[in-house]
């Protein structure tokens, strides 16, 4: 894995290189803004999967259900019993989408509202720490009572108890290997993140108050593209997955007013210093899943709103662009709403009817697989064909309805 993502890494390398004014003319606003809307649609969905416990058991939960319901017949007027998924917020284990699980995501969305009622200006520009925290202390003060009595606690010490006081880059070495049907699912992968990036950049402009437009923008899809390209391949050399930009800092933006590029590298710093300590790791990797989906869900939504102002900058009016909108949001919207039409995890995570592929090799698996991942993931299906679209359809053919010196009814007549 580690050998076959530093040599896929280099899509996104190559990608940041491309010519400043092809990038303006591929990613106008009106396909950034797609990208964007579509980037917040799919992460807000995320978001409500944390919050109901986690998005492992929320994914679990349906392979589950599709599992026993294509095994177990309806014709006899049974109910199938679909079992739930299990859920584990410290010692506690419960069905996903939970009372509980709710509950202390709520108390992170609560907290939001009334700093933005009531808290100062430093609190509103610190709400997000702020409400966060407030979740986390919630969660380490309350327990669940069972049936028999037993209380347990949703947040424990073991994960900061079995931390490490200090880490460094390497501590465990791997043989640098190379799968090769592997490759062309993580350069599918890697498309993805690239679309996805270049999005996040565009929103992060508009959080930002610059225009998007211009010269500079394209000079920082470049770099931003180039830094995760670096980034991942120097992410595979420390024996870790590769990385992406992360959509949730747009959100911190807008509701912090803070678009510094010395706030980002103090952020930068901060996570290298906390890099070096375990059990900081382990505080956070405590906190549970539902809170933070309460905050996440918060701070997707913002990417989401992001993306509308982007769109609202652009002549919604016009047929062509109206078109490319509808368009690109049919795939878009749609596949991230039910992406199972072509990726139904029955069997595994890339099972699809649209291609069973049941007797193929590996190549062709792989194959598979990266249409599946294609398919399946909104933001990247709906911006192809948005760029597609923008690039095939012809301009509008603008009317002129005023003409000087002669009478408006005769024009009429003549239009």
């Amino acid at each position: 894995m580690l050998g076959t993502v530093i040599v896929c890494a280099f899509l996104e390398v190559f990608l940041s290189f491309l010519p400043p004014k092809k990038l303006r003319e591929w990613f106008p606003p009106l396909i950034t803004g797609i990208t964007v809307l579509l980037i917040g649609a799919a992460l807000t969905g995320t978001g409500m999967k944390y919050w109901g416990g986690g998005v492992v058991c929320a994914e679990m939960g349906w392979k589950m259900h599709s599992q026993v319901a294509s095994l177990v017949g309806f014709g006899d007027g049974m109910v199938s019993p679909i079992p739930s998924a299990v859920c584990e917020a410290g010692e506690v284990a419960l069905p996903y989408g939970s009372a509980e699980f709710i509950g202390l995501g709520l108390s992170v969305i609560i907290m939001l509202v009334l700093i933005e009622i009531f808290g100062s200006a430093f609190m509103k520009n610190a709400n997000v720490i702020i409400a966060l925290l407030f979740g986390y202390f919630i969660a380490g003060v309350s327990s669940y009572e069972d049936a028999d009595g037993t209380k347990y606690e949703y947040v424990t010490s073991s994960k900061i108890d079995e931390a490490p006081w200090f880490t460094f880059l390497w501590v465990e070495s791997f043989t640098i290997g190379f799968y090769g049907p592997a490759v062309l699912p993580l350069l599918v992968a890697f498309l993805v993140t690239s679309v996805e990036s270049i999005g996040d950049i565009g929103a992060t402009y508009e959080a930002s108050e610059l225009e998007l437009d211009t010269e500079q923008h394209s000079q920082s899809v470049q770099g931003g593209l180039l830094a995760d390209g670096l980034s991942s391949i120097f992410a595979s050399v420390m024996t870790t997955m590769p990385n992406t930009t992360f959509s949730q800092n747009n959100g911190v933006i807008s509701m912090t007013k803070c678009a510094s590029r010395h706030a980002g590298i103090a952020c930068g710093v901060w996570l290298v210093f906390f890099g070096l300590f375990g059990k900081i790791a382990g505080i956070i990797t405590s906190i549970p899943d539902c809170v933070i989906g309460g905050m996440t869900i918060f701070l997707f939504s913002n990417v989401f709103t992001s993306g509308l102002k982007i769109i609202s900058a652009v002549e919604i009016e016009s047929r062509r662009n109206r078109f490319i909108i509808a368009m690109s949001m049919a795939f878009g919207l749609g596949v991230t709403v039910w992406p199972y039409a072509f990726q139904d995890m029955r069997a595994s995570s890339y099972t699809a009817q649209f291609w069973t592929c049941e007797d193929c090799d590996a190549g062709e698996k792989g194959v598979r697989n990266a249409i599946s991942i294609f398919m399946s993931t909104g933001y990247c299906v709906g911006t192809v064909v948005a760029l597609l679209l923008n690039a095939m359809l012809p301009a509008d053919a603008e009317v002129i309805r005023e003409t000087p010196n002669v009478d408006d009814s005769i024009v009429d007549t003549k239009l």
